[in-house]
């Protein structure tokens, strides 16, 4: 509902920036975060870089959960593998700041959702306080790869990552309420209009920086948007 952030989406898919937009996006550069924001970056070592340094400098024991995969068909696990956000080795510390990769059955947490390791059960398991008032014990889950009816492939982990970063090529489908993006280094069209549209109002964006291709969007996805305008006209 923020409507300066949907002008400027919109511009983006357009084509259309203008000096007004720009100076609202340099507006949002400079506002200091709160240390529990999750960032977005472009590099996967900036990522890997700060969620390491961030768990390396809380105190206690580190609790280390190995993502397992099965099926019949090696090439449809490493799709799967490439898709799930739940990463390979998951490392955790009590206070840790992690963010849910995947819907809960029972609906106490989403896909984004942020919250904090209070503890671990007494099987092993993470006990993560979303914001509710309550703490919940997050238990594995599996991600399967289908063809047809069929399931070729099956990824479990418990469905949590660190949250001090994240790139931006991997926040593609969440929606947070605030975040910190650096656009610096965006290297492909389209990575930049990915990372702001993740936060729900420009105020809550804190910009780092970004540069002229992470304004950029690539000509076949310009011609796609225009087209489901033309079709959304045509059904009205």
């Amino acid at each position: 509902d923020d409507a300066e952030l949907q002008d400027i989406l919109n511009a983006m898919r357009d084509g259309t920036l203008n000096q007004h937009h720009l100076n609202l996006l340099k507006g949002r550069i400079g506002h200091k975060a709160t240390d529990n924001v999750t960032r977005l970056y472009t590099l996967n070592v900036d990522v890997e870089n700060i969620n390491n340094q961030k768990l390396d400098e809380l105190p206690g024991d580190t609790h280390y959960y190995l993502r397992t995969t099965r099926g019949s068909s090696w090439n449809d696990a490493q799709i799967l593998q490439k898709n799930v956000l739940a990463p390979e080795i998951l490392k955790l510390k009590t206070n840790a700041v992690v963010m849910a990769v995947k819907n809960d059955p029972e609906g106490r947490f989403f896909n984004g959702s942020i919250g904090t390791v209070e503890g671990f059960s007494s099987e092993g398991f993470p006990i993560v306080d979303f914001g509710d008032a309550y703490n919940y014990t997050v238990y594995p889950e599996e991600w399967e790869y289908k063809r047809g009816d069929r399931t070729t492939a099956g990824l479990t982990q418990i469905p949590i990552r660190l949250a001090y970063a994240i790139t931006v090529h991997k926040s593609q489908g969440m929606t947070l309420d605030t975040a910190e993006v650096d656009l610096s280094n965006a290297f492909v069209e389209g990575m930049g209009y990915v990372g702001l549209s993740r936060v729900r109002s420009l105020k809550t964006l804190y910009l780092k920086g970004f540069n002229q291709r992470s304004l950029m969007v690539s000509p076949v996805a310009r011609a796609i948007d225009t087209k489901f305008k033309e079709r959304s006209k045509e059904n009205e």
